[in-house]
């Protein structure tokens, strides 16, 4: 069946804000214990975006000519899909050089080192994230083990939007992420993207979520 008509409504994308601003937390402190290092992870701002919106997409994220490094991700469970942490290119060096300095007796970056650690950070973040769905909207997911991609960002795109599954309108969440290490911002985001079919679970358990919070 087609989700054509799922939409979330502010006040539900509120709600997963809320959600995902305990998860960010949570992934602070776990990234903390990773460097031993003060690291804080912002309230991440949430967009929903359908797969006419792509090229509107692109600006929220960057310019579609743009490398990226994406950490790929399975969804398994009551959801399934996608979940991608993407670092631009622009942002990767920052990023990994400035938790490298953190980490005792690593001194020498190598690209290695540097989709390792890309890799790592995109773990935690997907793993705590789901986590606070699964306690606050009653969903079981799981991820699968990472995979690091270097492409550019429409490529990207174009896999988790691919031109023949247009008609399904497909619903991608974006969440900007800031993460600061070392007084160093540096803006990634978090791609959650349900199959077709998982959407309408999402929509429903965010709802009934909602419900229960309303109730006296």
């Amino acid at each position: 069946m087609k989700d054509k008509k799922i939409e979330f409504t502010e006040e539900q994308l509120d709600y997963i804000r809320e959600v995902m601003n305990i998860g960010a937390g949570n992934a602070g402190t776990a990234l903390e214990q990773m460097i031993g290092f003060k690291t804080e992870v912002s309230i991440p701002v949430v967009k929903s975006y359908r797969h006419v919106d792509i090229l509107v997409m692109y600006q929220h994220i960057g310019e579609s000519t743009n490398l990226v490094t994406a950490v790929l991700m399975n969804l398994v469970g009551q959801v399934t899909g996608k979940i991608v942490f993407v670092v631009p290119d622009k942002n990767l060096a920052l990023l990994t050089s400035s938790i490298e300095k953190m980490i005792t007796g690593r001194k020498k970056v190598t690209k290695d080192l540097d989709l390792s650690v890309v890799a790592e950070i995109g773990n935690i973040l997907a793993g705590t994230y789901l986590t606070s769905l699964h306690e606050f909207c009653s969903l079981n997911i799981y991820h699968s083990i990472p995979k690091t991609h270097n492409e550019p960002l429409k490529n990207l795109l174009l896999e988790l939007f691919p031109k023949d599954d247009a008609k399904n309108a497909k619903l991608i969440l974006v969440f900007n992420q800031l993460i600061t290490v070392a007084d160093q911002v540096i803006a990634t985001y978090i791609l959650l993207v349900p199959d077709n079919g998982s959407m309408e679970r999402i929509a429903q358990s965010v709802r009934q979520a909602k419900d229960k919070l309303s109730c006296p």
